[in-house]
């Protein structure tokens, strides 16, 4: 599969995580920020994003294996961050830094579809829509990738980012460079 991802620079995973877990996990986590009244980056102000939450680390230790026997390389984990977008949140069309080669957005629920767009080889924009547990498996390095305008209420979603062990990128293994 290492060789498919390369050529299309993204896949879908239907089977990444047991939709009721990952429901579970997003409202969770939703609820941990409202608790917190936790802020959106500078890339996303209209959402609550995190760096390194500690039970999306431990499914970030769950996955590698799972990922590894996909891909048939050896990944390293470089970091994890999530967010709880809210009504008129965009995500601007961007390509990622080198701790994010190997990437994974999982939906984690929400009252709205939303698709993720990618800036495909052939020149076009293809829309992904994601059930609860399901994700995309992308180069985020090597790939543009946004999601237009969110009409709902919230939507959860975690990446978790990977570099591959004997790839030009393998020194950013536990990335400590917090995303703003």
């Amino acid at each position: 599969m290492w060789g498919e991802l390369q050529e299309k620079k993204f896949l879908v995973l239907k089977d990444f995580l047991d939709p009721e877990k990952a429901k579970e996990l997003g409202q969770e986590f939703q609820d941990w920020c409202i608790e917190r009244s936790v802020p959106g980056d500078s890339q996303v102000s209209k959402s609550s994003a995190f760096y390194r939450w500690g039970k999306f680390s431990e499914l970030q230790y769950d996955r590698i294996g799972y990922l590894n026997e996909k891909l048939g390389i050896w990944l390293l984990p470089t970091y994890n961050y999530a967010r709880s977008y809210h009504n008129g949140a965009v995500m601007e069309r961007h390509s990622d830094r080198p701790g994010c080669e190997v990437s994974v957005t999982c939906h984690l629920g929400g009252d709205e579809e939303w698709p993720i767009y990618f800036a495909s080889s052939e020149g076009e924009d293809v829309a992904v829509t994601l059930s609860p547990g399901e994700a995309i498996l992308y180069l985020g390095c090597e790939i543009d990738h946004w999601r237009n305008e969110f009409t709902g209420s919230h939507y959860n979603q975690v990446f978790l980012h990977y570099v591959n062990s004997r790839g030009p990128w393998a020194f950013c293994e536990n990335d400590v460079v917090k995303p703003t």
